[in-house]
């Protein structure tokens, strides 16, 4: 998982599609209007999946067709709420509604592949998969006057969360360990560490750290044509395009800082000029 920004796209479409979500949000509100356009929020789709770059906000598994290209989560369900284990949660006394009023908010809206979204116990027998879980440590918004503010989900947002700040990876076998209890409750809703994802980041490991060493090499040896042909490679790793990013960032930014630390201490061991 990396932090992404939710940036609006300069686009007409885009805007039009907007103007006809507040329209049936406030129809949602109103009462006038009681059924959630399941149509309507799809159609946000496309874009919302150019922001994380074709990759699952949780996991960052690329969803192509082997993950039917994935779904379109609701970071606050839009219907039924239930905490971390599947029951349902109430409020006064009363189920939840769900946050309808934020069935068409894009920023509520995050891809997601089958495994993070979907209930389910892979071959390794780990249970996982969000759908409407949504466990908080505060209070239950349950209407549109209600400051979200006051809920402290225990699930990381990637358009508000630094997942950086939450979670970190042991580069040698894959698995992504919690920092903080946020960071323990994701990585156990999503099932973080399931079979397939574990294995994924070993190759994206073997491949980063293959691709970081020639880089180095080359740097090392002034070889500045051999760097440049590395470098893109690196820079998708950084902007959180490619595949698993997250393990990858994070052992790029400890080289650069080993990398940095020997420069240093090199000049500090050179004798300086008369």
């Amino acid at each position: 998982m990396i932090h992404v920004e939710p940036v609006e796209p300069d686009d007409d479409l885009w805007r039009e599609w907007c103007t006809r979500a507040a329209r049936e949000t406030a129809a949602l509100i109103s009462g006038s209007q009681k059924t959630i356009k399941e149509d309507l929020y799809k159609e946000g789709r496309d874009w919302i999946f150019r922001l994380f770059h074709g990759k699952c906000a949780y996991c960052e598994v690329r969803l192509d067709e082997s993950q039917r290209y994935g779904d379109l989560d609701h970071f606050r369900p839009k219907k039924r709420v239930t905490d971390e284990h599947g029951k349902i949660v109430f409020v006064k006394g009363s189920a939840h509604p769900g946050y309808f009023w934020l069935a068409y908010g894009w920023t509520n809206l995050l891809p997601s592949c089958l495994g993070c979204n979907r209930p389910g116990t892979g071959p390794d027998g780990l249970k996982s998969g969000k759908w409407d879980k949504f466990p908080i440590a505060g209070l239950y918004a349950v209407t549109d006057r209600d400051d979200l503010k006051r809920e402290k989900p225990w699930l990381l947002n990637p358009y508000e969360d630094n997942p950086d700040d939450h979670l970190e990876f042991d580069f040698l076998t894959g698995i992504v360990g919690p920092k903080t209890p946020r960071g323990k409750k994701t990585i156990g809703m999503l099932g973080l560490n399931r079979e397939g994802l574990v294995d994924a980041r070993i190759r994206t490991m073997n491949t980063v750290r293959s691709l970081w060493g020639e880089y180095t090499e080359a740097v090392a040896r002034l070889e500045s044509s051999r760097a440049d042909e590395k470098e893109p490679f690196i820079t998708e790793y950084q902007k959180g395009i490619a595949p698993f990013s997250a393990i990858a960032r994070a052992f790029i930014r400890r080289g650069t800082e080993e990398l940095q630390a020997r420069v240093i201490q090199r000049s500090a061991l050179t004798p300086s000029s008369p």
